[in-house]
């Protein structure tokens, strides 16, 4: 039997695919975007695509309207990070047959290969795994938590949340500056800021939220409608953002995380901040969600002190 495993990430790829030989006598292809994919299931009989959602050059949605590439049937089985309620049913509209939620349990894959015919491996290795470093694995974990944390919002605002995948890396003094100088400077938005802690990790939170129906999003999230346009509701937004984030997070990898209370951004301390110069470096988590149907979008930067990589580097050897 043949299996492709389409993923961006090298932590996703390697893990799914040792899970699989351990368990399965099967051939394994690899994608890292779905123009690889479609390209893999042209020239080989692929017998089931294990495809992720939100990659670069071409997405899992793509791949799907795309399909099929040829007679072959090819069984799709989505596994993502994405895990809103609309992501799964526009999967299954466009043909997907099942649904994995990251990070995969092994009983899941077991559902996929029942009534296949495909024979049973005594835990086989794989001869040669690629090294992985921390930020690849980071990254990865950081797109899960954000999938569970669109989801929430999804679900609560009944509209779709378009996921792009998550930037994370050591930012320079001068890239630091100008990553927070555009996230504060961007026309009709509002910023709030939010320090967090816990286990050796120390950051601050960065948010933004623009446009002209966020009363609209507050009021369908729960808070009040005579306080949809007040401040308090920008900071109800951005903290449900923030602590769903790290708390999905924290349960990944094994920690526990405390936050301040948010605070909101004037056009005084914005002034002030720009006349700051940053001279120290920061790791750095920065993704956005928008809202398909609402004129509504959140940016968020986490700025993570460089004591704190060495914090995260540990943590990461585990997975």
């Amino acid at each position: 039997m043949n299996v492709l495993i389409c993923d961006d990430s090298a932590l996703a790829r390697k893990s799914l695919s040792r899970t699989l030989v351990n368990f399965y006598d099967i051939e394994i292809f690899f994608a890292e975007n779905g123009r690889e994919a479609l390209s893999v299931l042209a020239h080989n009989r692929i017998d089931v695509l294990f495809l992720d959602l939100t990659m670069p050059v071409m997405d899992g949605y793509d791949v799907l309207g795309m399909l099929p590439v040829n007679s072959y049937p090819t069984k799709v089985v989505i596994i993502s990070g994405d895990v809103q309620k609309a992501a799964k049913e526009r999967c299954f509209a466009l043909g997907a047959s099942d649904f994995i939620e990251k990070p995969f349990k092994i009983e899941q894959l077991e559902a996929v290969f029942k009534g296949c015919h495909v024979g049973n491996s005594i835990h086989k290795s794989i001869t040669s795994e690629p090294y992985i470093d921390s930020d690849s694995k980071f990254r990865e974990l950081t797109n899960i938590a954000l999938g569970r944390c669109v989801a929430l919002i999804s679900d609560s605002v009944g509209d779709f949340i378009n996921m792009p995948l998550p930037t994370v890396g050591i930012l320079e003094p001068s890239e630091l500056e100008m990553a927070v100088h555009d996230v504060l400077y961007r026309d009709n938005v509002n910023a709030v800021t939010q320090r967090f802690t816990g286990a050796g990790i120390h950051g601050e939170s960065l948010v933004t939220i623009r446009g002209k129906e966020f009363a609209k999003v507050g009021e369908r999230l729960g808070y009040p409608l005579q306080d949809a346009n007040s401040n308090e509701s920008l900071l109800n937004i951005s903290n449900l953002a923030v602590s769903t984030f790290l708390r999905v997070l924290a349960e990944l990898i094994m920690v526990s995380f405390t936050l301040r209370q948010p605070v909101l951004i004037n056009s005084y301390e914005k002034e002030l901040l720009s006349q700051q110069k940053i001279t120290k470096s920061a790791f750095t988590v920065e993704f956005s969600y928008s809202a398909e149907n609402l004129d509504f979008q959140c940016d968020i930067l986490l700025l993570i002190d460089m004591e704190s990589v060495k914090v995260i580097d540990k943590l990461m050897e585990s997975f």
